[in-house]
Order: C-alpha cells, then structure tokens, then sequence
C-alpha cells in the first residue's frame, strides 16, 4: 500500500484536500510542527494508516519530504512503534524519554 501511494504521489502530487497537519506534541513526546499527514485508504471511514511528510517549502504548492508510513495507534501491548513515533525519530532522532542502554 505505501510503496503504491508513493508512487502515485510522486506522478500525481498529493491532493491538498488530502493533507491534515499534525499535532504540534504528541502524546507519546513526539514533536511533528508543521508536518502534514494522509490517511490511507483515502476514501474509508476509519483508515488505519497514515504516510507523514515535511514540507520543504512553507507555501503551495508543498514541496514534501516523505517521513514515514505506518499505523496511527498501534494495539497496546504490540511494541510497534506509530507512524508518528517514527516521522519524529527521522525529524530529529529518538525522543527525549528514550534513554540508551548502558
């Protein structure tokens, strides 16, 4: 499903009616300012998945940046890190809760 609407995205641009923006802090400590986010499968009710970009330049057309595809709200319990987990983590490494092992 990603690599498909990369691909139409990529030859067709992503529709602006399409793209929603991002919370400023997420409640898992993410930081997604001005990021845009679409829901995949467009066009169903409740769609489980997401594509995350950055927007190269502040004015339209976007110019975007392609930060990561996933699932919104992974099952507790499952270890899957978010779609939004995983767009901050390439925006500007590991979040500040994230403490590395010694």
């Amino acid at each position: 499903m990603a690599r498909k609407a990369i691909a139409h995205f990529e030859s067709h641009g992503v529709p602006e009616v399409e793209l929603r923006k991002c919370r400023k802090h997420g409640p898992d400590g993410t930081n997604l300012e001005n990021c845009l986010k679409v829901y995949l499968p467009q066009g169903e009710p409740k769609p489980r998945f997401r594509m995350v970009f950055f927007p190269q330049l502040r004015e339209r057309p976007y110019e975007l940046l392609y930060l990561a595809f996933g699932v919104a709200h992974p099952p507790p319990g499952s270890h899957m890190p978010s779609v939004y987990f995983v767009a901050h983590r390439r925006l500007h490494g590991p979040p500040s809760w994230i403490v590395a092992a010694t």
